[in-house]
């Protein structure tokens, strides 16, 4: 499926066929030991949620929610029908102390086959910039193919 094809796709959502396709967030995974950067993952998966559940035609699992399961879906089915998901974003997280690298990735829940993948690389400045810079980015990318 393509990733234009997404909002096509019929719904997976536990309201019913004509409901909103849901999306589930896993966490993103830190890939630096350093906590800061950690707290950076935590923190831009958690912007990446409240900035796309805003979108009244996208349903979103709540952050805590997600955070509670970690930030890797152990089944890409199990994880998608338990949570009622059609869709699941993951992603990880490097950085060097000048540059961050973001790595975003779009599967559908049932299959597990990837949708949509994107690399983000930014430099290391004000860093709430970079992480409103990068949420951004996501958010253009994911709103455009679900509203």
């Amino acid at each position: 499926m393509h990733i234009n094809a997404i909002a096509a796709a019929p719904a997976m959502s536990p309201n019913g066929p004509e409901a909103s396709p849901m999306l589930a967030i896993f966490p993103i995974e830190c890939l630096s030991a350093d906590e800061q950067w950690r707290r950076f993952a935590d923190g831009l998966s958690s912007d990446i949620t409240v900035d796309l559940a805003r979108y009244a035609d996208l349903p979103v699992v709540a952050f805590h929610t997600m955070k509670a399961l970690g930030s890797r879906p152990a089944d890409f089915a199990a994880d998608g029908k338990a949570l009622g998901a059609a869709y699941i974003l993951s992603g990880q997280l490097r950085a060097d102390g000048r540059r961050v690298r973001l790595t975003m990735e779009l599967a559908d829940a049932q299959t597990g086959v990837s949708l949509w993948s994107e690399r983000f690389d930014r430099p290391v400045e004000d860093i709430f910039a970079l992480q409103d810079s990068l949420t951004e980015s996501v958010i253009n990318v994911l709103a455009g193919c679900f509203g």
